[in-house]
C-alpha cells in the first residue's frame, strides 16, 4: 500500500547545513562533525540547565544524524534549546523542527509550504543571485568528498520533487559555491562528476526561482 503523505521523511537539511557553516574545533579546515555537534549540545544542555540531572536528554552522533535525516522532527523543548544555542538559530524554524502532529488554523501538518508567486513572496534570493554571479570566482572554503557531495544533492533533489521551497533557498547558495570550487581544482571523472552533480543544483535553483517570480535570477544558472 502507498504510504501516507504525512508518513514521508525529508532530509532535514537546515541542521545539516547549520553544523557545516560551522568550524570543527578539532580539525583546522573542516566543518564541525556530528560528533562534534552532539558534544557542543551536551556542553550547551549542562549550561542551559546547570542545575538539573541531564543524562536522558545526552545526544550523541547517531542522535544527530537522525535529526538530519528526518528521522527526528521535534526534540524536547531542552534539546531544540541546546541546538538553537549551538547553531545560532533564531527559533526552531530556523532549524527545520516542527512538531508533526500540530496543525495550523488550515488543519495542515507543516511540511511542504504553498508560496505566494513573486519577489513580493517575502523570500529573500539575494544570495542566490550572488553565487550565481559569482561562479566562476567562488569564495574560498572547505570541500567535501565526492560522496558527501553527492548526497547533499540528492538532499536537495528530494526537496525539489517535494516542493520544500524554503527549505532549498537555505542551502543551494552554500552546496552551489561549494560546487563551484569543486569544479574549478578537481580533474578529469572528478570534474566531470562535479558538473552532473552542479547540474542537479541548477535544476532546483530554477525551480525556485521560477516558484517565486525571480525570472532573472533563473536567467543566471549556468551550464557547466
Amino acid at each position: 500500500m502507498p504510504r501516507h503523505p504525512e508518513t514521508v521523511i525529508i532530509p532535514n537539511v537546515l541542521v545539516a547545513a547549520a553544523r557545516t557553516r560551522i568550524p570543527s574545533p578539532r580539525r583546522a579546515g573542516q566543518c564541525m562533525s556530528r560528533a562534534e555537534l552532539a558534544d557542543a549540545v551536551n556542553d550547551a544542555l549542562h549550561q542551559l540547565h546547570p542545575r538539573r540531572k541531564l543524562d536522558a536528554l545526552y545526544v550523541d552522533r547517531r542522535w544527530i544524524g537522525k535529526l538530519e535525516r528526518g528521522e527526528h522532527r521535534w526534540p524536547s523543548p531542552e534539546r531544540r534549546a541546546a541546538l538553537r544555542h549551538v547553531l545560532n538559530a533564531a527559533d526552531d524554524t530556523d532549524l527545520g523542527l516542527y512538531n508533526p502532529r500540530r496543525t495550523d488554523s488550515g488543519g495542515t501538518v507543516p511540511g511542504p509550504r504553498s508560496v505566494a508567486r513573486g519577489p513580493a513572496a517575502g523570500l529573500d534570493l539575494s544570495a542566490l543571485r550572488a553565487c550565481l554571479d559569482a561562479f566562476d570566482v567562488p569564495p574560498d572554503g572547505p570541500i567535501r568528498t565526492e560522496a558527501d557531495l553527492g548526497a547533499a544533492v540528492d538532499s536537495v533533489v528530494r526537496l525539489r520533487l517535494t516542493s520544500h521551497y524554503h527549505q532549498i533557498a537555505a542551502v543551494v547558495p552554500a552546496l552551489l559555491d561549494e560546487l563551484h570550487r569543486a569544479q574549478l581544482v578537481w580533474i578529469g571523472a572528478r570534474r566531470i562528476h562535479a558538473a552532473a552533480l552542479l547540474t542537479q543544483v541548477y535544476r532546483a535553483a530554477d525551480a525556485l526561482a521560477d516558484k517565486f517570480g525571480y525570472h532573472d535570477i533563473s536567467a543566471r544558472n549556468h551550464s557547466p
